[in-house]
């Protein structure tokens, strides 16, 4: 998992093929905030998802606006404290 992740990190993961994917879940841990999702850095959000925080690990879901293809995903961490990524889902 990626740890003590701050305010205005960007992490990206390259590359996944999309054919329908329109929810996108996390599972993290600590702080308080929201991921926001895109395609490309400092681009249009894609899914916005919301991070209840506490000490055990939370799974949190949104909609997912990617159109098929071919793409990468950046997840930029907008919040206070530093939080755990675990995981991620696409479905």
């Amino acid at each position: 998992y990626i740890t003590a992740i701050d305010h205005g990190t960007v992490i990206g993961y390259k590359y996944f093929v999309f054919d329908g994917a329109r929810t996108i879940s996390v599972v993290t841990r600590k702080a308080k905030g929201k991921f926001i999702v895109t395609t490309q850095p400092g681009g249009n959000a894609a899914a916005v998802i919301d991070l209840a925080g506490g000490e055990t690990w939370q799974t949190a879901t949104s909609g997912l606006t990617v159109p098929d293809g071919t793409h990468a995903l950046y997840f930029t961490y907008v919040g206070r404290g530093r939080i755990d990524l675990k995981e991620f889902e696409l479905l």
